[in-house]
């Protein structure tokens, strides 16, 4: 199966179906992967800073941890009250966004997905079918592409797997 690396907290993200539009600087090949083929999505081993400060934004974490706790008041909570960021009329412990931040895996095919087709960012009709969610999880700047996703089965345990650049050619190992 064809495989392709995204850095945290994005591999997940598109493992939880939050997010269906990869976003690149560049086209593949048709002879490499077309529309149809199933691909394989492989989370990097690399995770930069600046990833995992963008779990700690709320677009982010909802969408990675959709279970994750608010609080009414810091007082019902366990952690200290400095310890919160508020966001409309409840608290979240930067605590445990972080603790669930260092846990997401990496190294590893974390789904799969159906490529649906690649369209142009220059394509205003494209643009305009995202929604505002979809906007915030890529790179829309212009002369990049969108690789549209979908099918995406998120697996039940993440495969370890070495990653590379571009696409690439990934062998599930059978015990």
């Amino acid at each position: 199966m064809l495989a392709i690396s995204v850095n945290q907290p994005y591999a997940s993200i598109i493992a939880a179906g939050a997010k269906l539009v990869e976003t690149r600087d560049w086209k593949p090949y048709p002879n490499k992967l077309k529309p149809g083929d199933r691909v394989a999505i492989h989370a990097t081993k690399n995770f930069p800073q600046w990833a995992k400060e963008i779990c700690q934004e709320p677009r982010f974490f909802q969408a990675l941890w959709p279970d994750i706790q608010g609080y009414r008041n810091t007082q019902e909570s366990p952690y200290p009250a400095d310890w919160f960021m508020k966001i409309d009329d409840l608290y979240y412990s930067i605590d445990e966004i972080e603790r669930r931040t260092e846990a997401l895996p990496r190294g590893v095919i974390v789904a799969t997905a159906r490529i649906a087709a690649f369209r142009s960012t220059n394509d205003d009709d494209f643009i305009d079918e995202l929604s505002q969610q979809e906007m915030q999880f890529g790179n829309y700047a212009s002369d990049r592409w969108g690789w549209v996703l979908e099918d995406v089965q998120a697996l039940d345990e993440p495969i370890p797997a070495r990653g590379q650049l571009g696409i690439w050619q990934w062998e599930k190992k059978t015990a």
